[in-house]
């Protein structure tokens, strides 16, 4: 008896954190395409994604064998999602989970050290999730692709932690030599998932090495500096030692680093994308009431009316904030970059509980406790509403219909075929999630075209031409009309229509099968090689 009512006084001292892992399984639940409650998360990145991960799994080389162009962090967590689940993504829907679970639980923290208030604190991280899951990310909007599983959002616990570490250190006045090794861990793996990222840091730690300096604390700076570099090395030596044992740093370097800079900025110079990431960072912030209240709010707070911490600290939370929106802003940015810089929601709504007068609020918070599961459910309730696109308007997922997708059609007509263990190329697109349903691992390395003009990169699709004039896979499947490709058509001097020709050349239709999710009314075309 006395176990269990030990047992029970941890889980009613831990409630806050049990709620709040309720909180984010349920959510994700309804609002990520790669919960099991719908029948594929047809987002063509996290599919690329997913079959990187899957290669790692069967022995071949990020870069070196398969190519795509985020850090190689990413595909290990996807090779973790594909050994629990080789043909869905329910093992990423868990790493998913673990990922939203820790950000919420590090922003509770947060919130906790500024508020001195478990309930507060509570509700502070619950309303951040209305700017997460709410952000369009994880539905489909209209033809946008997303379902989750981007390397932003697997990027969150490596910031709020981050956050955590450096407003403990500011509440306790003083700067972790361990805190730092820690926060260079955090660094390098996002600078392996997506390195741009990796300006949360310098925006978050400057004024702290500044601060050390103006204090005279050399012997400090030093130390702090050797332990923040320390713990990016313990992140990336083992996979520099990987890339140099399986002959990958010189491909690691061309997609990581030089695809991306053709990829992601413009021809303009480097001013006017400044200005140009300023405009848009602007128009973010004013888009809304609610967005310019939390944020502008949040960062006033910090600044004029967080005395008791440090100016170095106040300093950090708002250079951090106005690094992240800024490099975000710098390049292509869709729904799912805003994520990295919507966890700076917590200070806003920090702010807000510090509106109530404290002798009231402790009351009133005590009078919603018995409410707290309602609260709860309403929260979940709101979220699913505002990606209610995704849960009512796929005709898949409505009650009484079979269920169909596009991708199953195609993978019934390649099992169909001669092959006991067909390979597949999907041509000149990106990543439609037939390798993960067939659960196949592509025998070429450019498996799919990247969002990039040919002009800029013509290596994807000169490299798949030459996999279909030597038939490198038993089927090949691209997107186009409603009708058969004609010969007579084709343009010699168009790269898609080179490809199409060698692959009448050396291909046989197999089917045409009609696009469902993200591209419905298009057509998959189905080949099996003569």
């Amino acid at each position: 008896m006395h176990s269990l009512n030990k047992c029970l006084d941890t889980l009613y001292n831990r409630r806050y954190e049990i709620l709040l892992l309720a909180y984010t399984i349920l959510a994700l639940f309804f609002c990520s395409s790669s919960s099991p409650l719908y029948v594929i998360n047809d987002w063509t990145d996290a599919n690329t994604y997913f079959t990187m991960g899957k290669g790692i799994v069967h022995g071949m080389v990020p870069y070196r064998d398969l190519f795509d162009h985020k850090g190689p962090l990413l595909y290990f967590i996807y090779a973790v999602g594909y050994l629990m689940s080789p043909t869905s993504f329910i093992g990423v829907f868990v790493l998913q989970i673990i990922s939203m679970y820790i950000a919420l639980l590090f922003l509770y923290k947060t919130a906790r050290l500024l508020l001195d208030s478990s309930p507060r604190a509570f509700f502070s991280s619950i309303l951040v999730t209305f700017f997460i899951l709410g952000a369009g990310v994880y539905y489909l909007p209209e033809q946008l692709d997303m379902g989750g599983g981007s390397p932003e959002e697997f990027s969150l616990p490596f910031l709020t932690v981050s956050l955590y570490l450096i407003t403990r250190d500011a509440k306790r006045k003083t700067v972790s030599r361990f805190g730092l090794f820690v926060m260079g861990i955090l660094m390098g793996s996002v600078c392996l998932i997506k390195f741009n990222l990796a300006v949360f840091w310098v925006g978050l730690l400057v004024p702290v090495f500044l601060s050390l300096l103006f204090q005279k604390k050399v012997r400090l700076f030093f130390q702090a500096a050797a332990c923040m570099v320390l713990g990016i090395l313990v992140v990336a030596l083992p996979y520099l030692a990987y890339a140099l044992a399986t002959d990958s740093l010189s491909s690691f370097i061309e997609a990581y680093i030089s695809f991306n800079k053709l990829y992601s900025f413009n021809e303009h110079s480097l001013s006017v994308r400044i200005m140009q990431s300023l405009g848009r960072s602007q128009n973010f912030l004013f888009s809304s009431f609610i967005i310019g209240f939390t944020f502008i709010g949040g960062f006033l707070y910090v600044l004029f009316f967080l005395k008791s911490y440090s100016l170095a600290y106040r300093a950090s939370i708002c250079l951090s904030f106005l690094a992240l929106i800024l490099i975000v802003f710098y390049g292509k940015a869709y729904a799912y970059s805003h994520l990295p810089f919507l966890i700076f929601a917590v200070f806003g709504f920090v702010a807000l509980f510090r509106l109530f007068p404290e002798s009231t609020l402790p009351k009133a918070m005590n009078r919603l406790k018995p409410c707290l599961p309602a609260l709860l459910a309403a929260c979940i309730l709101l979220v699913v509403v505002n990606n209610s696109r995704m849960f009512i308007t796929k005709d898949k997922n409505k009650p009484g219909r079979t269920i169909t997708t596009c991708q199953s059609e195609v993978a019934a007509l390649v099992r169909s075929g001669p092959e006991e263990k067909p390979t597949l190329l999907e041509l000149d697109m990106l990543s439609r999630g037939f390798y993960t349903v067939l659960d196949i691992v592509p025998p070429r390395k450019y498996f799919y075209k990247p969002n990039i003009p040919y002009e800029d990169y013509p290596d994807v699709l000169d490299s798949q031409l030459a996999y279909v004039q030597e038939k490198a896979a038993d089927y090949v499947v691209f997107f186009a009309g409603k009708e058969p490709v004609n010969a007579t058509t084709l343009r010699p001097d168009t790269p898609r229509d080179r490809i199409l020709s060698a692959v009448l050349d050396g291909y046989s239709l197999v089917g045409i099968v009609e696009g469902t999710g993200a591209v419905d009314g298009g057509y998959f075309h189905v080949y099996h090689k003569q």
